[in-house]
């Protein structure tokens, strides 16, 4: 049977670790094993999180313990109070599941959002899976600007779980998938002040197809090979 949740944290604070490791910026780390009456243990920093009755999943096993697999009505995780500065630099990683019913021809030409603060022209940031294809996307609420991965180049792998990640260094957007890039484009990310949620932008419409099933937040663009280490991290 599903539940029903929203995950709301409301702060991060930064874990102690190595000065030259990738997770030395990280504010904070989250994974979906430890959900106890409704309340949920960060992996990194102090701050807990609680389930609200918004939208359905499921517990699945994932890489890295239990998943969150989203049911037909969309929810997700929301952080409302993400310390980082989204318009300066950060990076967001997160381990996915595509469901392979998202390349049905129903279901295929739907925004399917991964994360996002903000609707489909903005103002905020919002990564979704759009044609088969990564989009992430900044606007003002006016105008957007977008990048999206070659589908020729790079196909998003169904019913397997892969690392997602997007880096921002103040003027280009990257888009790693396991560690090696496939998209890239100079762009500015504009400010909101909506909550930060994962596997639906607002809660309520486009929810992603699939399970999540690890989430970090770095106040800072990681480097190419920080990255790469993450994704190697990942199949150990």
């Amino acid at each position: 049977m599903y539940k029903y949740v929203v995950i709301f944290l409301t702060g991060i604070a930064a874990a102690a670790v190595h000065a030259n490791s990738p997770q030395s910026a990280a504010i904070g780390r989250w994974g979906f094993d430890a959900i106890d009456n409704n309340r949920i243990a960060p992996a990194v920093g102090q701050v807990q999180g609680r389930v609200m009755p918004k939208g359905e999943y499921l517990l699945i096993d994932g890489l890295s313990g239990k998943a969150l697999q989203f049911g037909s009505k969309t929810g997700g995780v929301m952080l409302p109070k993400v310390p980082v500065d989204f318009t300066e630099s950060f990076t967001i990683v997160t381990t996915l599941k595509m469901d392979k019913a998202a390349a049905e021809p129903k279901n295929y030409r739907k925004f399917k959002d991964i994360w996002g603060n903000c609707g489909t022209r903005g103002p905020g940031a919002r990564l979704t899976v759009f044609y088969g294809g990564v989009q992430f996307n900044s606007g003002d609420g006016k105008k957007s600007n977008s990048v999206i991965t070659n589908q020729a180049a790079y196909k998003i792998p169904l019913e397997k779980f892969f690392q997602l990640t997007v880096t921002y260094n103040g003027s280009e957007v990257i888009i790693y998938a396991d560690g090696k890039k496939i998209a890239s484009k100079n762009m500015q990310v504009t400010a909101s002040r909506q909550p930060l949620c994962v596997g639906s932008c607002n809660g309520s419409a486009y929810g992603f197809m699939g399970a999540v099933d690890d989430l970090i937040i770095y106040d800072r663009a990681l480097s190419a090979e920080e990255v790469a280490a993450l994704a190697l991290d990942q199949t150990k």
